[in-house]
């Protein structure tokens, strides 16, 4: 079990996933685990990998704190209401829940890694992002300048932070893919302050789960 927590905070860390993606199927399979149990556990276990890895992009000035913040409002409510109807589904659907979101997640990776690469796009300025103060700028080492960028489609990413809250009550996972997702492709951050920041609210979502 220490090696797989071992084992579960490097690739989550690395991938931004939380590891709780790691955690739940191996207690499940390797450990015959209750499912109820094992996302309990593997909640619990995304709230440390989540801490760990956020002071290093603290370091590196890469989180934008505001932005989580506002997007934790939803990922918070929907954290609670997944974690009140894991308790209603049968183990059985539980299963077949996260073996479609384990499905789902190897088709994001294969794509990353042999789909076209897409070129990140500049966002326009968006007026309720201005009022927010959601809009913000990081140094990029690779480049070795300051990127500023702007924030857009608050509402739709909005609705997707609440779906990754549901996911990660109701699974027990950090849904560091959908959060990244939410604020790369729909809300137009750059893809590292989108990595950083979704590393930092898995362990408030987590947090919510858990409790």
């Amino acid at each position: 079990m220490l090696s797989v927590g071992v084992f579960a905070g490097i690739l989550g860390a690395l991938l931004g996933l939380g590891g709780g993606i790691v955690v739940t199927p191996i207690l499940v399979i390797g450990f015959n685990l209750p499912i109820h149990y094992a996302i309990g556990a593997s909640i619990v276990a995304v709230i440390a990998t989540s801490s760990g890895a956020s002071i290093a992009y603290l370091k590196d000035d890469l989180l934008n704190i505001r932005t989580a913040m506002f997007l934790e409002i939803f990922t918070t409510v929907g954290a609670l209401l997944g974690a009140i109807l894991a308790g209603f589904f049968a183990p059985i659907w539980l299963n077949f829940f996260f073996g479609i979101l384990l499905m789902y997640q190897a088709f994001r990776m294969w794509r990353k890694l042999y789909g076209k690469q897409v070129s990140e796009t500049v966002a326009k300025p968006n007026q309720l992002a201005h009022k927010l103060q959601l809009n913000a700028s990081y140094y990029d080492k690779a480049l070795g300048k300051q990127i500023d960028y702007h924030v857009e489609n608050i509402f739709l990413g909005s609705l997707i932070m609440l779906w990754a809250g549901l996911a990660s009550g109701l699974l027990g996972i950090g849904s560091g893919m959908f959060k990244v997702f939410a604020m790369d492709s729909v809300m137009k951050m750059p893809l590292k302050p989108s990595s950083a920041t979704s590393n930092l609210m898995m362990g408030v979502t987590a947090s919510a789960s858990a409790f």
